[in-house]
């Protein structure tokens, strides 16, 4: 071997040996804070630990200006708003909360301006006016001392960051999410029939009996082609799992008796729960037979209204599969949404149900839709008016028109 391989090779491994002196010099006790001992650690609300009611993870000032994947939960109340997805020049759900996010040091200002550097991704698309009780999105995020209170700060009364979660580098929340549930909370005078003009009737156990049947007859694996638009019966996307559909018992605000139905499933399309529900009214009150369900799930095109915007709201994102593996794995902490379900139930009936409420016992929404159900044959017949015209009497309405999927 030449001299000077020889003598490389002696020094790399010198400096081998110093490198790992001083390695084992830094971590010592005498070489770390003396006496007083590191400073206290600090706090903010998360996930990872419990003390009582209080939610806490701990934060060392070695962790402060880090970035960490998160998984941000929070709702919204969707009036006045063109949607949850960012687009410049329009009021969205996302353009507020963006900017909250760096105002509070979350996000470097690059980031605020092109979200795709922090890789934000939102779990579920919601239209125009929609609601969300709890939303995720994930992101990179600077660690900041008390960020829920200072993004909180910044945000609008419509909307609430309720907490985060720590997830893996590659977690995506919404390829990772394997169900949805919606909410939807409507009036029952809509169950009555359609002779009966009281809208101030309450409804009988036999009526929410007769509805929870037909929610009954969406659950399983079927074509969802007519419940939304520009699906054919060929295309594979339009076929759907729904988990559960329900409706709860009435309850009444403001003298007037309200339901609130329940649907979960692996993803939805546009217009497909109002679709549903407009459908399952229309047969409760004797504008359809039970056959234009039957009908419905066949090839032929058929015509189904679309229940108001007004009562709807993405009420719960599920991760089942990514809970299970994180818990195999034993590292980070479960998504669980019901860590906040205190702040979540104050948030949904102070803002989002109260506003739902208070808009249709003022303005009668679906006393409005209701009028348009005899311009719909539920039948493969073309309609007898134009769409947008007859489902759309009033300003309940909160659609959007971006063909897009609800995810």
């Amino acid at each position: 071997m030449n001299k000077p391989l020889v003598k490389y090779l002696q020094l790399k491994q010198l400096l081998k040996g110093i490198y790992r002196k001083v390695m084992a010099a830094e971590i010592t006790p005498d070489s770390v804070v003396p006496n007083d001992g590191p400073p206290s650690p600090k706090k903010f609300k998360s996930c990872d630990e419990s003390d009582g009611n209080e939610i806490i993870q701990t934060v060392t000032p070695n962790d402060i200006g880090k970035k960490r994947k998160v998984a941000l939960l929070l709702g919204f109340c969707g009036a006045g708003y063109f949607g949850m997805q960012r687009n410049r020049g329009t009021k969205t759900i996302e353009e507020d909360l963006i900017n909250a996010l760096f105002k509070a040091g979350a996000i470097p200002e690059a980031a605020k301006e092109h979200e795709q550097k922090m890789a934000f991704q939102r779990a579920s698309r919601t239209d125009k006016g929609v609601h969300a009780a709890a939303q995720v999105v994930s992101f990179k995020m600077f660690v900041v001392d008390d960020v829920i209170a200072k993004i909180n700060s910044h945000l609008p009364r419509e909307i609430r960051v309720f907490g985060h979660f720590r997830v893996t580098k590659g977690f995506n929340s919404k390829t990772a999410c394997d169900a949805r549930t919606y909410k939807y909370v409507m009036p029952t005078y809509a169950f009555a029939n359609k002779e009966k003009k009281n809208m101030y009737i309450l409804v009988i156990e036999a009526t929410i009996k007769h509805v929870r049947d037909i929610l009954a007859m969406y659950v399983g694996t079927r074509n969802f082609h007519n419940f939304t638009s520009k699906k054919a019966y060929e295309d594979d996307s339009a076929k759907r799992y729904i988990m559960q559909f329900d409706c709860g018992l009435p309850f009444v605000r403001n003298n007037l008796e309200f339901v609130t139905l329940t649907v979960k499933g692996q993803s939805f399309m546009l217009h497909q729960i109002r679709k549903m529900i407009g459908l399952m009214i229309g047969i409760v009150r004797g504008d359809a037979t039970i056959e234009a369900m039957e009908k419905a799930w066949e090839k032929d095109r058929v015509d189904i209204p679309r229940a108001p915007g007004l009562g709807l709201m993405l009420y719960q994102l599920h991760y089942h599969a990514y809970n299970r593996k994180i818990e195999r794995l034993g590292i980070h902490s479960a998504i669980d949404n019901t860590i906040f379900d205190k702040e979540i139930e104050k948030f949904t009936d102070e803002c989002i149900n109260e506003h739902i409420i208070q808009k249709e016992t003022k303005e009668f929404c679906f006393l409005k839709w209701l009028e348009s159900l005899t311009y719909h044959s539920f039948d493969d017949q073309p309609r007898s008016a134009p769409d947008q015209t007859l489902e759309n009497p009033s300003k309940c309405n909160n659609d959007s028109n971006s063909g897009k999927e609800m995810e």
